[in-house]
C-alpha cells in the first residue's frame, strides 16, 4: 500500500548547471527505482545554505510531492543519502497534494518556463524587495508566495483600518463610561468626605463637652476641699 509523502530535496547547483530537467530526472529515478511515483515536483527556491554542506554554501530546491510502497522508503532514503546530485532531502507524510503544487508542476513543465543560472557559491542573497515584479521567465514558488503576501499585506491593511474604526468607536464608548464612572467616584468619595466632616466636627463637640464637665467636676471639687478647709480651721480655733 502506498502512501503520500511531501518531500524537499536539496540541489547541488553543479547539477543544476548542467541542466535542471536531467537534475530532476536524476531525483525522480531514486523514487520510481523503489516503487514510488513522482506526483508533482518544479523548484522551490534557491537560496544561501545555513551552513556548508560537502563544501557547498548554496543549493537549489526541489519540492516535490511522492507516492511510496510502506517497504520502498528506506531503500529511498538509503540512496539518496549516497547521491551526488542531492546534498540534503526532508520526507515528511502528506495527507493530500495541495491543488497549487499541480499548477506549478504544469507551469514549470511548459516550454516558455526558464530557471535562473545559480549565481557563484559564495554569492549573498539580497534583502528582499516585496513591491518588485518577478523577472521574466521566472515561475518560482517563492515568487508565487511573495505576491500572495503583498495581496494579503493589502487586504490585512484594510481590516486593520476597518479595526481601528471599530476600536475608536470603543474607545468613546469606553471613555464616556470612564468619565461617567469617575463622576460617581468623586460624588462618593465627596459624600464620604462630608460625613468624615461631621462626624469629625461631633467628636470635637462631644470632646469639648467632656472638657467642660471635667473642667466644673474640677472646680467643684476644690471649692468643696475649700470648704472643709476652711471648717476645720473654724474648728481647730474653737
Amino acid at each position: 500500500m502506498s502512501r503520500t509523502y511531501e518531500c524537499m530535496f536539496l540541489i547541488d547547483n553543479d547539477a543544476v548547471r548542467a541542466g535542471w530537467p536531467s537534475a530532476k530526472e536524476a531525483v525522480g529515478a531514486v523514487v520510481t527505482k523503489h516503487g514510488g511515483s513522482v506526483r508533482t515536483a518544479r523548484r522551490w527556491d534557491e537560496r544561501r545554505l545555513a551552513y556548508p554542506i560537502r563544501r557547498r554554501n548554496r543549493a537549489t530546491f526541489l519540492l516535490s510531492y511522492c507516492d511510496f510502497p510502506s517497504d520502498g522508503i528506506a531503500n529511498v532514503r538509503r540512496d539518496l543519502d549516497i547521491s551526488e546530485t542531492v546534498l540534503r532531502y526532508l520526507i515528511l507524510s502528506a495527507g493530500e497534494i495541495p491543488e497549487e503544487e499541480v499548477e506549478l508542476t504544469r507551469a514549470e513543465a511548459a516550454d516558455e518556463f526558464t530557471v535562473p543560472e545559480p549565481p557563484a557559491d559564495n554569492a549573498v542573497d539580497e534583502p528582499e524587495v516585496k513591491a518588485e515584479a518577478p523577472a521574466a521567465g521566472r515561475n518560482t514558488y517563492g515568487e508565487a508566495k511573495a505576491s500572495k503576501e503583498v495581496v494579503v499585506e493589502e487586504a490585512g491593511e484594510a481590516a486593520d483600518s476597518g479595526a481601528v474604526e471599530v476600536a475608536a468607536e470603543g474607545g468613546e464608548a469606553k471613555s464616556a463610561e470612564a468619565k461617567s464612572a469617575e463622576a460617581e467616584s468623586a460624588e462618593e468619595k465627596s459624600a464620604e468626605a462630608e460625613s468624615a466632616e461631621a462626624e469629625s466636627a461631633e467628636a470635637e463637640s462631644a470632646e469639648a463637652e467632656s472638657v467642660e464637665a471635667k473642667s466644673a467636676e474640677a472646680e467643684s471639687a476644690e471649692a468643696e476641699n475649700a470648704e472643709a478647709s476652711e471648717k476645720k480651721e473654724q474648728s481647730d480655733e474653737a
